[in-house]
């Protein structure tokens, strides 16, 4: 007894398919695109039935494909195929993706971060690194000369003030 099994992909293809599609549906969906070459407002679908029915296709009651049939099945193919491009293209409103964080886990196991060296032209001391003094306790009086006693007065106060609130 010699039986062959199924071929795998056979079965697979046979499994995806809808049930309650007929055999023509799924003609004409795997026939798609020489039909959908045929141009014009209404098409000659008897040409279409008779090769139909020599393959052997059928509609959903088992019967030889009628030109009602023919015509409605052909819409929800379309149909179906226009929302599985759909599906399958990229959503235009989202946007470009943005080129996604990097993360630690994407550095090699043996990177290492460089260690910082200091100039040598960098400041040594606190004094060096605040420059002259603004304000505070050691802010030096200001030059009085050339000015009267109004003026004098409010630049000793102004004065008197940056060294208290700092």
């Amino acid at each position: 007894m010699n039986r062959t099994a199924p071929r795998l992909k056979t079965t697979a293809i046979e499994s995806a398919k809808n049930p309650r599609r007929s055999t023509l549906f799924y003609w004409l969906k795997k026939n798609h695109k020489q039909f959908a070459g045929i141009t014009g407002e209404r098409r000659n679908w008897g040409p279409v039935i008779e090769r139909a029915v020599a393959v052997g296709v059928t509609a959903g009651d088992g019967k030889s494909p009628s030109l009602r049939i023919m015509r409605e099945t052909w819409r929800k193919v379309c149909k179906q195929i226009e929302a599985e491009k759909a599906k399958a293209a990229p959503n235009p409103s989202a946007g470009p993706m943005k080129p996604r964080k990097r993360q630690p886990r994407d550095l090699p196991k043996d990177w290492h971060p460089q260690p910082i060296v200091p100039t040598t032209n960098a400041p040594q001391t606190l004094r060096e690194l605040l420059g002259p003094v603004t304000s505070g306790p050691d802010l030096p009086e200001p030059d009085y000369s050339g000015m009267d006693d109004v003026e004098r007065k409010i630049a000793r106060m102004d004065w008197s003030i940056k060294r208290r609130t700092s």
